[in-house]
């Protein structure tokens, strides 16, 4: 799979990297992306940037196909984070956050 096990150590001497696909090739973004974040616990990865744009994408490294996307009017994303299982912080300059 994609995610290592808890218990694999790294070890010191190589390290193994394989090319997949873009992890968000089904939507890119318009402009910069300020944000890229791994889901803790699933295989979900957001983006958000300067587009006003949070996109969710499923991880799979071959497809990697969009789940979600919200727009956030006059608001260019600074920095988006998972908070926890479900919920997500998306921030920008303005004077206020979703």
């Amino acid at each position: 799979g994609l995610l290592a096990r808890k218990s694999t150590v790294l070890s010191p001497q190589s390290i193994e990297a394989t090319r997949v696909a873009d992890a968000n090739d089904a939507e890119p973004s318009a402009c910069v992306v300020q944000s890229v974040e791994f889901h803790p616990q699933s295989l979900l990865m957001l983006t958000a940037g300067f587009d006003k744009m949070l996109r969710l994408f499923q991880v799979d490294g071959v497809k990697n196909p969009k789940v979600r996307s919200a727009f956030f009017e006059d608001t260019p994303i600074r920095k988006a984070k998972f908070l926890n299982s479900y919920e997500i912080l998306a921030s920008g300059r303005r004077p206020f956050y979703y």
